[in-house]
């Protein structure tokens, strides 16, 4: 089965967005809090996922029902949070 990744970015302490992301992304995403960087410096600074919304798959949800989902789907992810 093919392997799938997803950023949940928390909007607020109680709402979050899924989005679906390429292996290359996820990658970066890992790297750059390896090296410090800041949720926000991730989030702008990576136009898959602040350009694209096509690959948004919930919105407006809790953050455990968001990692609810993704774990259910065997889905690799990764919390930001945008605030």
């Amino acid at each position: 089965m093919k392997q799938k990744y997803s950023v949940i970015i928390e909007d607020k302490k109680s709402s979050c967005t899924v989005k679906q992301v390429s292996q290359n992304t996820y990658d970066q995403i890992h790297n750059m809090i390896k090296n410090g960087a800041d949720d926000m410096k991730i989030l702008n600074s990576l136009t898959e996922i602040t350009t694209t919304e096509d690959n948004i798959v919930l919105s407006g949800v809790s953050t455990n029902e968001a990692i609810g989902y993704v774990s259910d789907s065997g889905q690799n992810y990764v919390i930001v949070h945008s605030i």
